[in-house]
């Protein structure tokens, strides 16, 4: 079985060993696009509904882009071929983190998911090994 390129891991330090991805404002067009090695799986923006269970990541807002001062974003969105698209367009001075969740979930800032973020994913990984 081939190696994905070549082995080589094409993320960021952040995006491998806490599974987040960081973007500062202003945010164009209402977009994030997400570049983890691993597809966004969304079910609803919506906490409420049993749809929401089925993403393997949160999304967080944040007016000072420190980490502490992040809190979930439950506005809506919508999620296509790893692209948010918000439908409220985002004040200039906020910054977003997409979070990817492990099978025991996580949050980012004072209360992250450093550790266990990506636990799925090395799992994943070292089966391929």
């Amino acid at each position: 079985m081939a190696i994905p390129n070549n082995g080589l891991i094409t993320e960021t330090n952040s995006q491998y060993y806490s599974g987040s991805q960081t973007f500062e404002a202003p945010i164009v067009n209402s977009t994030i696009k997400a570049t983890f090695d691993t597809d966004l799986i969304f079910g609803s923006y919506d906490p409420t509904t049993a749809g929401y269970n089925l993403n393997n990541f949160k999304l967080y807002v944040s007016q000072l882009g420190i980490p502490g001062s992040f809190v979930e974003y439950t506005s809506s969105y919508t999620v296509s071929n790893n692209v948010i698209t918000l439908d409220i367009a985002p004040q200039s001075n906020e910054w977003f983190v997409i979070q990817l969740l492990s099978q025991y979930g996580g949050e980012y800032g004072d209360r992250d998911a450093y550790g266990d973020a990506v636990e799925i994913i090395m799992e994943a990984t070292l089966t391929l090994l």
